[in-house]
């Protein structure tokens, strides 16, 4: 196989997890085919450069890498090589499309005139005004004359009829119509609260039906809480894999050495995965992972002065 073809693409997975395969964002159920940075030749060998968004997620320990056209080949990854945990570069942002400018009317070219747009049909005509009198002053004396004549006769109405008359009844106000109740409607049956109702779903219909990774997150919680640790160790890192904070500090916690508990799910713990679910936690702005994540080094700080080496290491690599 050359250079070419291994840049086609490879696999890794690992056994004995729920999580086995390896994907851009961490361990995952489902396969994921990653691709090399750079396939360099080495003599009559063939180097892969991973990257660091592979090697971070690396764990000491027996793997299997899958190469196209070879099969499946085991693999060893040390414990004295350096993995990076740094802040990751950001992806590259793809500028947006600038609008191209109309071009510019050449001198010899006369300008195009803009179309002007019809009167809507719609609107109609602005009324005309009145024609104005030919002679102002006769017309508004007349005018005058006239209110003063009707104000006149009204008050001489008044002295005539209106003086000795009673006062009018006042008039009864309106009834209004009675309001008829509108018709009350069935009862509709209320439809299932998340999570209750999911404990019979597969992890994929959760995956699916669940809003967002918080709700994902919640259906966790519930298997967790019902001795379900296969499954909600699952849905815990799908939450996580979607930037969900809390998941990612309750993966820390079934990690962790400090409090950690046989068969729920693992059988051992692992401090060094504990505390990169810690730090990806605490960067992601969950609160409660800061004391936990404190306690973790406390713990991995005795361990180093003890003498363990992985200890050591974990401390270099998260802190």
């Amino acid at each position: 196989m050359g250079p070419a073809a291994a840049k086609s693409g490879y696999r890794i997975h690992r056994e004995g997890y729920q999580s086995s395969n390896l994907g851009q964002r961490g361990w995952q159920v489902s396969e994921e085919v990653l691709h090399p940075i750079a396939v360099e030749p080495e003599g009559e060998e063939i180097v892969f450069i991973l990257g660091p968004r592979i090697t971070r997620h690396m764990e000491p320990g027996p793997v299997h890498l899958v190469l196209p056209g070879l099969g499946e080949t085991g693999l060893f990854w040390p414990e004295t090589i350096e993995v990076f945990d740094g802040e990751l570069p950001p992806d590259p942002v793809i500028p947006a499309e600038r609008p191209v400018p109309p071009p510019a009317p050449t001198p010899d070219a006369p300008p195009v005139p803009r179309p002007v747009p019809p009167p809507a049909a719609s609107s109609p005509p602005p009324p005309a005004a009145p024609p104005a009198p030919a002679r102002g002053a006769p017309v508004a004396l007349w005018g005058g004359l006239g209110l003063l004549l009707l104000l006149a006769a009204g008050g001489g109405a008044w002295w005539l009829w209106g003086r000795d008359a009673p006062p009018a009844a006042p008039l009864a106000p309106p009834q209004a119509a009675p309001t008829v109740p509108p018709p009350a409607r069935p009862a509709q049956p209320q439809a299932a609260v998340w999570p209750d109702g999911t404990d019979d779903l597969a992890l994929r219909d959760v995956v699916g039906r669940a809003a967002d990774a918080a709700a994902i997150f919640a259906v966790a919680l519930r298997r967790q809480a019902a001795g379900r640790h296969d499954d909600a160790l699952v849905l815990l890192e799908e939450a996580a894999a979607r930037g969900h904070a809390p998941a990612m500090t309750a993966l820390g916690r079934l990690y962790d050495p400090i409090g950690f508990q046989p068969g729920r799910p693992f059988r051992t713990p692992d401090p060094r995965a504990a505390a990169r679910q810690y730090a990806e936690a605490e960067r992601a702005g969950d609160p409660a992972a800061l004391p936990l994540r404190a306690a973790l080094r406390a713990w991995l700080q005795q361990q180093a002065d003890a003498g363990q080496a992985s200890a050591a290491t974990t401390l270099r690599e998260f802190w």
